[in-house]
């Protein structure tokens, strides 16, 4: 009986774990433009003080089944350079950014706020 419980149990939660992710609606190109502009100004300013992005500086574009936006300029905004990424629906968040005085870039995973925890 414990047994078979404890089956029914995994198995509704296998089930309704499908049914969440089957559900979620992708991302808007207008939904997934705020979201790479607040990771890449919430990453730069807790590395740098500053928040220099705008939605108009790179251009967004979805590629493989993710969004992808910034470009890894030494000029860059305000001398700071950023890449932002995440799938369709605003998860699996990456960063990369760096300021042209820098002499090294950094790979920064940002905490997906939906999961809480790093990615």
């Amino acid at each position: 009986m414990f047994k078979g419980l404890l089956v029914m149990l995994v198995f509704a939660a296998g089930c309704q774990a499908a049914h969440r992710d089957m559900g979620a609606a992708a991302l808007s190109k207008a939904e997934a433009l705020t979201i790479a502009v607040g990771i890449a100004n919430d990453e730069c300013d807790a590395l740098y003080g500053e928040r220099p992005f705008a939605g108009a500086d790179f251009p967004l574009v979805f590629d493989a089944g993710r969004w992808h936006w910034g470009s890894l300029d030494p000029e860059g905004v305000h001398g700071y350079s950023v890449e932002v990424s995440f799938d369709s629906h605003g998860g699996d968040r990456m960063v990369v950014i760096y300021f042209s005085n820098d002499s090294s870039v950094r790979v920064i995973q940002v905490r997906d706020p939906a999961v809480g925890e790093h990615r």
